[in-house]
């Protein structure tokens, strides 16, 4: 799998990058025209023979979002029949990648992960996310937890270290928004201050 050419591919099909980029600034991030864009690939070995790619994500300085994912499989029909199952299970996915990284067949995937797989294959490394041995990187929250964040931040900075000329870019793309918006500059929460004003 050629994951740039087909990240590209799948942007053109769905408005283009300029109108995903545009979304970024329509959800508030600063930094909308430079933050990178993730491949979420998936696989699962009972339903398709290779690893596919199925959306696009970004991180927005606390954890992964979904900005783009496919909603058919038309080469797949197997995949494709399965993954509308999972849509009807009620655990009321938004789109069909977050039911695939739900169930661990799918990984937002960092630089590290697309030069690991093209070592050892999408298809190994995401045999590693089914066993567990291998975060999808997507939680599926609003809430900030230390364990995740903690994580996320880990692959952050192993990131920018290997990659250490990009290193002001990334710093500005993934810690533009670490204060969560219902707490103060001081590190307060609202409610707190209005408990004790």
């Amino acid at each position: 799998m050629k994951e740039i050419h087909d990240i590209t591919e799948m942007m053109k099909n769905c408005g283009g990058e300029d109108l995903l980029r545009y979304l970024l600034k329509d959800d508030g991030m600063i930094n909308w025209e430079t933050i990178p864009l993730h491949p979420i690939i998936a696989y699962s070995p009972s339903h398709m023979d290779t690893a596919i790619l199925i959306g696009i994500a970004y991180w927005d300085g606390i954890q992964f979002n979904i900005l783009h994912s496919e909603y058919e499989f038309e080469d797949h029909l197997i995949f494709d029949n399965w993954v509308k199952y999972l849509m009807e299970m009620g655990n009321n996915y938004e789109n069909e990648a977050e039911a695939l990284l739900d169930h661990h067949r799918a990984i937002i995937a960092i630089k590290r992960d697309i030069q690991e797989a093209n070592k050892i294959g999408w298809e190994s490394l995401i045999s590693e996310v089914i066993y567990g041995i291998r975060s999808t990187r997507y939680e599926k929250t609003n809430k900030i937890t230390l364990h995740s964040h903690h994580n996320e931040m880990v692959d952050v900075l192993f990131e920018a270290m290997f990659n250490i000329q990009n290193f002001n870019e990334v710093i500005q793309s993934n810690y533009q928004k670490l204060t969560p918006p219902n707490i103060s500059e001081d590190g307060f929460s609202e409610g707190w201050q209005l408990d004790w004003a």
